[in-house]
């Protein structure tokens, strides 16, 4: 039985996903088979909008890629459609770029027709990608490994790209072009089954048809159900962050987490797999106060209840000359030293107004002097409190706060001696014996 065309799926679909407006300037990649053939036929037959096209010659199939290229001139011609047109020797890229011929040719088309639209100024790029071509990439990622996402398969609509025969079988297009009268071409690349897709399109599909004739509408349907619950997970997902702390995220569902973690990453322009998705996971909820994953360059970083991505700009080392006053040490920290007059308590009191935490203390007037410092810990550092020498690290420790709280801590150091730490006030030799002293403020923005 002869599949007929519906031409109103199409305007349905156009209209469901709302991806012509009134006025909106159409680029078409244009290839000059079935598929996008028959969609340019469509587009320049609907009103209210402008439509143009776009054909790139990959030379990878000689005389028959030029007669392609021919063909698409011809058609446009003939039907008054706008034609851009460019030459790319695709296998030459391939090889240089390491990349596999599908996927170089797939990203010099994309480049051209963004390149025409950033030029012309079209608004959206029409692909004529089918039902079919669905199947078959829900197949690919299927056999590949993939999560629900990964079902899903080609959005009608991303970004500035529009699908709009996405909801049609390759039977349909065809029956359309034949009741549309509208001409095509073959290319014989679609047989090779070198290519990945074109194996599954042309050996595991036609198998699986004959345990399922209606296997692409099946598939279709599914298609849907699959983005309804991608769709409803994802809006839980984005309700959550890196910023709702690790006790929280870790009481969420891996579904949900894994969804954090991903727009996350997307975030900062990185994909990962999902192994290592699985292994930031892992780390959240790890009882370990302190636990980080390596990801492309970067940590991801558990310190206590914080998550975040530490890009090696988080290392902080700093030595400094004091000014009497306030030492402004990060965006969030500072390190004030007065001396006892009523200019400096104005001065406190403005400070106090900038930042949430402040913690006092005096340190004789002498530990000011030409060899002070304010600097960052290091490895090894002690200080002398009570009598006693004290491992710093130990003592950092002990305050219980993320790392990257604790290592911006500004240490007041004189004659090679630690001689001020926040939180634990002076050092033995710095304590005041007399009423010549300095006032220590460690001012925070943070309220810990």
């Amino acid at each position: 039985m002869r599949t007929s065309f519906d031409k109103t799926k199409y305007l349905d679909t156009v209209s469901r996903y709302g991806m012509l407006k009134e006025g909106t300037s159409v680029l078409v990649g244009f290839s000059g088979g079935a598929d996008s053939s028959l969609l340019l036929s469509l587009l320049s037959q609907t009103d209210g909008i402008t439509v143009a096209a776009a054909h790139l010659n990959h030379c990878i199939r000689g005389e028959e890629a030029i007669r392609d290229e021919y063909f698409c001139r011809r058609f446009c011609h003939e039907n008054k459609i706008t034609l851009y047109t460019k030459r790319v020797d695709i296998p030459k890229i391939a090889k240089e770029s390491g990349l596999g011929i599908e996927e170089a040719a797939r990203n010099a088309r994309y480049e051209f027709f963004n390149e025409i639209c950033l030029e012309h100024g079209y608004d959206v790029i029409a692909t004529a990608h089918n039902a079919d071509d669905n199947l078959e990439t829900v197949l690919f990622h299927l056999v590949r490994g993939t999560g629900i996402d990964g079902l899903c398969g080609i959005p009608p609509i991303r970004n500035n790209i529009i699908r709009p025969l996405i909801r049609y079988s390759k039977e349909e297009i065809y029956s359309g072009c034949k009741e549309m009268a509208v001409p095509f071409i073959y290319d014989s690349t679609n047989s090779d089954t070198a290519y990945r897709r074109n194996f599954l399109r042309n050996e595991i599909i036609p198998r699986l048809k004959e345990i399922n004739p209606s296997l692409t509408g099946t598939v279709t349907g599914s298609i849907e159900l699959f983005k309804n619950d991608a769709s409803f997970l994802n809006e839980l997902a984005s309700e959550h962050s890196f910023k709702d702390g690790r006790a929280s995220l870790s009481a969420l569902h891996d579904s949900i987490l894994s969804r954090v973690i991903l727009n996350e990453l997307r975030s900062r322009g990185t994909e990962l797999h999902r192994d290592r998705v699985n292994e930031m996971i892992t780390a959240i909820r790890s009882n370990a106060a302190h636990t980080s994953v390596s990801i492309n360059g970067a940590k991801f970083v558990c310190d206590r209840d914080d998550v975040f991505f530490n890009d090696g700009e988080g290392d902080i080392s700093f030595s400094f000359k004091p000014i009497i006053g306030l030492n402004v040490i990060d965006d969030e920290s500072a390190l004030g030293i007065y001396p006892n007059t009523s200019r400096s308590q104005e001065e406190i009191y403005n400070a106090k107004n900038i930042y949430k935490l402040s913690i006092q203390a005096a340190i004789s007037s002498d530990k000011i002097d030409d060899s002070t410092l304010i600097r960052s810990r290091k490895n090894g550092d002690i200080i002398k409190l009570r009598g006693h020498k004290r491992k710093v690290k130990k003592l950092i420790q002990s305050l219980k706060m993320p790392s990257r709280d604790t290592d911006s801590l500004p240490f007041i150091e004189c004659a090679g001696e630690i001689a001020y730490i926040p939180y634990f006030g002076p050092s033995d030799s710095a304590t005041p014996k007399d009423p010549n002293y300095y006032t220590v403020i460690y001012f925070r923005k943070g309220d810990k």
